[in-house]
């Protein structure tokens, strides 16, 4: 598992509290399902990057009773994660665990429209095949390379001229040096589009920090002018009914009638 949050969350908490963030974290997961330190093989927290997050790595053990009735310990990712939505109610009882430990984490909308990226689509997105197959260029070039066992055969078998050290040590590895220039290269350009994809992400999620404030803002403003609304239709209404009780005052004490006065006068 990968437990985090966004930077926001963390920046305002601040160190110490994001310490005690990541050890409540280790404490629910632990427990979560009976699952027991145990079967806990390692907790990774990563404080060096844009969000502060826990790689959580473990043995989905639960316990079941075997043909005897006997209850066993179990290795089974299927059992621990079984039945419909259990990542829903992870998440839920997570929100719910460290809600009560008074950190203010915000439940993700459930149900909404957004389309989620497939694991390849995401790839694509961030030249994951382009920097792997660069890499893998990058190791059929160190394996053309000249090694020291090949220099200490050079120096065995071959005549020193000139001719001999420039054709099999100089241009080998010249050539070899020129390769290793072009594919850092293109390592080059394939991590700057990586940083930029994750630029544009973090610029999303910025925007949508600001959309969301400029939401509360608007919320709060329906809100007063709602309270404002209410409060003059109340003023109207209380107007209208003096007003009706004068009406009738008049009209059964001077025989006024105000009705046929607004007829006649338009």
């Amino acid at each position: 598992m990968i437990v985090t949050s966004d930077s926001v969350f963390f920046n305002k908490i601040g160190r110490k509290e994001t310490e005690r963030y990541f050890k409540e974290c280790y404490d629910f997961i632990s427990s979560y399902k009976n699952l027991g330190e145990e079967n806990i093989l390692s907790a990774v927290v990563h404080l060096d990057e844009e969000s502060p997050h826990m790689h959580f790595v473990y043995i989905p053990v639960v316990n079941i009773k075997d043909k005897n009735g006997n209850v066993i310990n179990k290795i089974s990712a299927s059992e621990f994660w079984k039945g419909k939505g259990s990542y829903k109610k992870l998440q839920d009882s997570f929100y719910k665990y460290i809600v009560q430990k008074g950190f203010e984490l915000e439940r993700g909308k459930e149900n909404t429209d957004r389309e989620h990226i497939s694991t390849d689509d995401m790839k694509k997105l961030t030249n994951f095949y382009d920097t792997k197959a660069l890499k893998e260029n990058l190791d059929k070039v160190k394996d053309e390379g000249i090694s020291y066992s090949d220099v200490q055969e050079f120096y065995k078998y071959e005549n020193f001229t000139k001719y001999n050290v420039d054709k099999k040590l100089i241009i080998p590895l010249i050539k070899y040096n020129n390769k290793l220039i072009m594919q850092n290269d293109k390592l080059l350009i394939e991590l700057s589009k990586v940083k930029n994809a994750r630029k544009y992400y973090y610029d999303l999620e910025q925007k949508f920090i600001e959309l969301k404030k400029e939401n509360d803002e608007m919320d709060k403003k329906l809100k007063y002018n709602k309270i404002e609304l209410e409060a003059c239709y109340n003023v109207i209404k209380d107007f209208t009914e003096k007003n009706e009780r004068m009406e009738r005052v008049l009209k059964e004490k001077l025989g006024i009638d105000y009705s046929n006065l607004y007829k006649s006068k338009f």
